[in-house]
């Protein structure tokens, strides 16, 4: 439930009410009678046609009204309205997850009881088997009878208990048929990286003799755990727990191949630039100096004397 402080407004709205009422259509004046083409003898016509049409008839009703606001609510009462609908949000969800835990249990048993003559078969001791299937059966019948509606602790309860005796056989087979790729893929990681550390490739020349040591011990690991639990693995049985899983082979090659790709993917170092050496300023040698040469007094031009009488 929300509230609204905008205003309520209660009012009776007019309503409409339709009738139809059925209205004869007189025939039009002038109409011509129709005639006997035989002489002699006059036909009358039939009565007139009618024709109904549905006439709209409405009835308006008042219907008082009357202002209410949510602001006259209290605090407490505006608090006592959320208490109210987070109860019911919640009785809802409680409803919801227990209607899905009861189909959770059902489905899982119709399925597990299935597969105990079916693909489990290989996979599950004969006591295995039956403790499966008389378990199902157990909790079918309860389903349709006092189990029809209980709380959803009840269902999750038994939905564990049917759980734990059937995902043993369920584990079997998966790991069965998932261990074996997944086995061969952590070999062949082990050998790629090996042939790596070992190569005398030009792009492995750089890294350090001690960082691909590192990759053989890695290498040797991973591989000395296989050794030690191959024999087992060979000798297994569909009915008896796996020797690896799958989860944890492919971890293993994921994480191997992580830590070794780091070492033998180090890229090579940058070679330094030579600067340049900056030359030095040349010292300009000094000029010789030109020797100096006397300055001559200039010669005095010889003056010309003139007889200057007059008569």
């Amino acid at each position: 439930m929300v509230l609204s402080t905008l205003p309520r407004l209660k009012c009776k709205k007019k309503r409409k009410k339709i009738i139809e009422v059925p209205i004869e259509e007189k025939p039009e004046e002038g109409e011509k009678k129709e005639e006997d083409t035989k002489e002699g003898s006059e036909i009358k016509t039939d009565a007139p046609k009618t024709r109904q049409e549905k006439k709209k008839v409405i009835h308006s009703t008042k219907i008082s009204h009357q202002l209410f606001s949510a602001n006259e609510l209290s605090e407490d009462q505006v608090n006592a309205y959320k208490k109210i609908e987070a109860d019911m949000t919640a009785q809802d969800d409680l409803i919801i997850s227990t209607a899905n835990a009861k189909n959770e249990l059902e489905t899982y048993v119709y399925a597990a009881n299935e597969k105990v003559s079916g693909i489990w078969k290989d996979f599950g001791t004969k006591q295995e088997k039956d403790a499966i299937e008389e378990l199902c059966g157990q909790i079918t019948i309860w389903l349709y009878d006092d189990g029809a509606d209980v709380v959803r602790s009840e269902y999750e309860s038994r939905l564990k208990a049917v759980k734990d005796l059937a995902e043993k056989l369920n584990l079997r087979y998966r790991e069965w048929e998932e261990v074996p790729p997944a086995l061969e893929m952590l070999q062949l990681t082990i050998n790629s990286l090996r042939n790596e550390a070992q190569s005398k490739e030009e792009k492995f020349a750089h890294i350090k003799e001690e960082e691909l040591q590192k990759v053989n011990l890695q290498c040797d690991d991973a591989h000395k755990y296989l050794e030690e639990k191959m024999e087992a693995y060979q000798a297994r049985g569909k009915a008896n727990d796996p020797v690896f899983l799958s989860s944890d082979l492919k971890m293993r090659t994921e994480n191997l191949n992580i830590n070794c790709k780091k070492i033998l993917n180090t890229p090579k170092p940058i070679p330094k630039k030579e600067e340049p050496k900056k030359e030095e300023p040349k010292k300009e040698e000094p000029k010789p100096e030109e020797p100096k040469t006397e300055e001559k007094p200039a010669a005095k031009e010889p003056t010309v004397e003139m007889d200057t009488d007059v008569d």
